[in-house]
């Protein structure tokens, strides 16, 4: 039960709406006092608002609300004085759910919404680059690496010697299919290639050449030569020509143009003379066109020099055949909110939304101004136990405490160093989490008195043992025609998958041999005991109807063959005390959990003032 109400805490509160009220609510009136310590209106209206999903509460709402939540308030209080907040167990239940509580938050409102501010500022502009690759074979030896590596930094040197890239190219690149794997590239925006490559390609400057970038592909060195604002994307229809036997493509494309310029339907030009057949259903439409898409940059030229205005284009001849072209809309958002939409769509379809926790450890870092000591780290075997190799969020961490740290973790001698940076920034999470999100500080701070109200109940109310037994003696006393066992029936089900086994099972049992002790004489047997008097349970339908110690008809179900053996019938009965105990605290507990309120209201002293509540 707690795991489940910790885990809808996790999430629900990323998701709170804010509801509207009116302006005019005055949210320091009094509406309670507990003790010296008076509960507002704006308390009130707050936490009723975190189960709410209703923009507009109302006054009744909030008055039928109020007794429940001075019953949170008391055993808050109570919680409070016995110092639940500061046991180890709790705290540690906290720390535990409050880290998932807080990474969730950073990735929700601050990762992610970075991430597609990126790709915004990104998608301004094209980028215009060259590159060098040298492909890494599948299973790559680390001498393998190590070589690929030397080469890609000198392709690297020679670019920044100003060696001609193409010659560079010629020289680094992989070939494939008689191919060089590098060269130059179209106009490139966000989305276009892989997010390695562009992330180094969008952090250069025009000129500046890049150290090596690893991706799937290989090893790339990256030269930026040009940047300009975007071409916004445009959908295109086409009239597509190819050379035939019986004329060229430039001048059927040059005829039909003139056809369209004296009156020609474009959708009749399209269906008659278009060579494109996957395009004419459509009136030629090939969709988006922009730069690093599947089109030939050339096109793309042509496509985004020309006016979207014009009703279609002059011919546009390439290698492959000639077009002509009609611009039917340039890509726009009606609102920056669209933008966004689609934005976070496009980043969806790439994968690219789902931060991760070393991109988290990153951001808490910045945050905390994380600095490492290598100097220490260099030397840290002869290092001074209590050398200061971290500093982070204002507290620092030794020689002594990577030790002992070392001590207790069993990770690879290389990757230890990572792992003790990453734990002492996670220990920081959930106080950096609260620093820099006030509503989070709200929301977490409502998660450990949950915690603390939770343990209350367990040990004041949900506990067996919290009751008075003569207490509950006596409420059973009073209530002893609510606990009763219903007819009970006790039967086995008999089955197998061929029929010559059932019958044998039957002839058995018809002999004297009890269900139980079957598959001591027949081996492809199943046999199961049910004890009941729920209606629902297989073959109860069949039994309640024979008597005690016989069978009922051979059932046949698929291949399955079955019976039933009907071996007893408990009459209904008056359950005692102790069999009817834990169904007693359970229905006792409203009771207990009255007078326990009753008594913390006599313990802390209660007022209300339920008229005061004005909205």
């Amino acid at each position: 039960m707690k795991a489940i109400l910790i885990t809808l805490f996790i999430y629900s509160f990323l998701f709170i709406q804010t509801q509207q009220q009116r302006d005019d609510v005055d949210r320091t009136t009094e509406i309670a006092r507990i003790g010296s310590e008076t509960i507002t209106l704006g308390e009130l209206i707050d936490n009723f608002k975190i189960n709410q999903t209703e923009e507009q509460i109302s006054r009744d709402e909030l008055v039928e609300f109020l007794p429940s939540y001075i019953e949170y308030r008391l055993k808050l209080k109570k919680g409070f004085k016995y110092e639940f907040n500061k046991k180890p167990d709790l705290l540690e239940e906290f720390e535990l759910y409050g880290r998932q509580a807080a990474e969730i938050y950073w990735m929700e409102n601050e990762i992610k919404q970075q991430m597609i501010e990126a790709f915004i500022e990104r998608s301004n502009y094209e980028l215009y680059a060259f590159h060098i690759l040298i492909e890494v074979p599948n299973q790559a030896t680390v001498d393998q690496e190590k070589e690929i590596m030397n080469r890609i930094l000198q392709a690297r040197k020679d670019l920044v010697n100003g060696i001609d890239p193409n010659e560079v190219n010629a020289t680094y690149s992989s070939v494939r299919n008689g191919n060089y794997m590098g060269g130059q590239l179209p106009w490139i925006t966000a989305g276009r290639t892989v997010e390695p490559f562009e992330d180094a390609l969008f952090s250069l400057e025009v000129g500046e050449i890049s150290e090596p970038v690893r991706t799937a592909f290989g090893y790339h060195i990256i030269y930026l030569q040009n940047k300009r604002e975007r071409s916004p994307d445009r959908q295109v229809s086409h009239i597509f020509f190819q050379d035939t036997e019986e004329s060229l493509a430039s001048e059927k494309a040059a005829d039909v143009h003139q056809k369209l310029t004296d009156g020609l339907f474009w959708y009749d030009a399209v269906e008659t003379y278009s060579m494109d057949r996957n395009t004419i259903a459509n009136g030629g439409l090939i969709g988006w066109v922009g730069y690093a898409m599947q089109f030939p940059e050339p096109f793309v030229d042509a496509v985004m020099a020309k006016n979207p205005s014009e009703p279609f284009s002059e011919p546009i001849e390439m290698p492959y055949g000639v077009h002509i072209v009609r611009i039917d809309s340039v890509r726009n958002y009606p609102s920056e909110e669209a933008r966004m939409e689609e934005i976070v769509r496009e980043l969806e379809r790439l994968q690219r939304l789902n931060p991760s926790e070393d991109e988290l450890i990153e951001a808490l870092k910045s945050e905390g101004n994380f600095t490492l000591n290598q100097t220490i780290i260099d030397s840290i075997n002869s290092a001074d136990p209590n050398s200061v190799i971290i500093s982070f969020n204002e507290k620092e961490y030794t020689v002594n405490d990577f030790s002992l740290f070392s001590e207790v973790n069993d990770s690879d001698s290389d990757e230890l160093l990572d792992d003790f940076i990453q734990e002492v920034v996670l220990s920081h999470l959930i106080d950096i989490t609260r620093s820099k999100f006030p509503d989070f500080d709200a929301q977490i701070s409502s998660f450990l008195n949950g915690l603390v109200v939770f343990r209350i109940n367990e040990e004041f109310i949900w506990s067996e043992d919290a009751p008075e037994r003569s207490a509950l003696e006596q409420f059973y006393a009073e209530n002893k025609e609510n606990y009763w066992f219903d007819r009970t029936f006790t039967y086995f089900s008999v089955s197998a998958f061929e029929d010559s086994i059932i019958t044998k099972a039957v002839d058995f049992v018809e002999n004297g041999v009890h269900p139980k002790d079957l598959s001591e004489h027949i081996e492809e047997i199943n046999v199961r005991r049910f004890s009941t008097s729920n209606s629902n349970n297989p073959g109860f339908d069949l039994i309640e109807n024979i008597d005690p110690g016989t069978i009922t008809e051979i059932q046949i179900s698929g291949v399955r063959h079955s019976f039933f053996f009907l071996n007893s019938v408990e009459e209904p009965r008056q359950m005692t005390f102790d069999e009817a105990f834990s169904r007693v605290v359970n229905d006792y507990m409203p009771i207990q959990e009255a007078a326990f309120i009753n008594l913390l209201k006599s313990e802390f002293g209660v007022e209300t003032f339920p008229e005061n509540i004005q909205i």
